[in-house]
């Protein structure tokens, strides 16, 4: 008698699970990804981006974390990654999340805190961590890094479209504000007025932006480039790329209410488009990587797009699609 009641308690506990599910993904079992964790994945984008996201974006994050568990799956169905290697693997993941944040390996002291910061006690994180890990494993045993024949061809095929587009460097002061309407306005009044203070001069825009560097203001300085073609995400960053393409060298900006704040630019220097990019040339002015890294980048994308979607063949995905348009969003 027990053993019939454990069994259909078994089933109802699968049953309630998938009735809090957006979808389910099956290779070597059923993992359901559930509505929560969906939404969570949608607000911690929002939130990093200071965006809303339209339905067709939301599905794409569906889609990413679908596509996460099927790598990982198959990363299990393969072997790649055992319970003997796991703590291994996940430290050396956390050492080189350090690494790519810092610039170098942590210290012991350094690796504690930052294990902490990532809750790794918690086993929701720990299993999170441990499908990126998986999914990059089966990606990286599966994938074959692009020839040089490879990398020729592909760029004598896309040469006319490897084109560097005008580019401006830009100095810029960002006067950063949180969620609230108070801490929002508090910055438009500082940057107002420190707007009126420069007076369109270059020359007092680079004295408080010095002094920006030396203490905390309430305001930080920052350098880079913004190419004329540059993709933007957001009605903010479409507001910061209109205004500085507007300027000319040495202009100075009015207050534009931009990405992580209001700022105030200055055009330090322009470069004029290079229509024809050698494979050794930058891709971008004041971004690492060449031509050449980027035509393997594509060429490792493109062979890893045709994986997941073999993977995702032979995989068993459901979704629930009434589950997930009575999401409140």
């Amino acid at each position: 008698m027990k053993r019939i009641i454990f069994v259909i308690f078994g089933i109802l506990t699968a049953i309630y699970g998938y009735s809090q599910s957006a979808a389910t993904v099956n290779i070597v079992r059923t993992d359901p990804i559930l509505i929560a964790d969906f939404r969570e994945a949608v607000t911690r984008i929002e939130q990093s981006g200071r965006i809303h996201l339209t339905e067709s974006q939301r599905r794409e994050v569906l889609e990413g974390l679908i596509n996460q568990i099927v790598l990982s799956q198959a990363a299990d169905r393969d072997r790649l990654v055992t319970r003997a290697t796991e703590d291994n693997l996940i430290r050396q993941y956390v050492r080189n999340l350090f690494e790519m944040q810092r610039g170098r390996q942590p210290s012991e002291d350094e690796y504690r805190v930052f294990v902490l910061s990532y809750n790794l006690d918690s086993p929701k994180n720990r299993e999170q961590m441990l499908r990126e890990i998986k999914s990059n494993e089966f990606l990286r045993r599966n994938i074959q890094m692009p020839s040089e024949d490879d990398i020729t061809d592909m760029y004598n095929r896309s040469r006319g479209e490897l084109r560097r587009a005008q580019t401006f460097e830009i100095s810029i002061i960002v006067f950063p504000y949180g969620s609230d309407s108070e801490t929002r306005q508090r910055s438009r009044t500082s940057g107002d007025s420190i707007v009126r203070e420069i007076n369109n001069s270059a020359s007092k825009f680079e004295e408080i932006f010095t002094r920006s560097t030396l203490t905390d203001l309430g305001y930080y300085p920052g350098k880079g480039f913004i190419a004329r073609n540059q993709p933007v995400r957001t009605p903010a960053e479409q507001a910061l790329l209109d205004a500085v393409v507007r300027l000319n060298r040495g202009q100075v900006s009015r207050l534009i209410e931009g990405p992580e704040g209001f700022y105030i630019v200055k055009v330090d220097e322009i470069y004029p488009e290079k229509e024809v990019l050698s494979l050794e040339d930058p891709r971008q002015l004041g971004q690492q990587g060449t031509v050449r890294d980027f035509i393997i980048q594509y060429i490792v994308n493109l062979r890893q797009q045709a994986l997941l979607g073999e993977e995702r063949r032979k995989a068993t995905i459901t979704y629930f699609e009434d589950n997930i348009n009575r999401i409140q969003w």
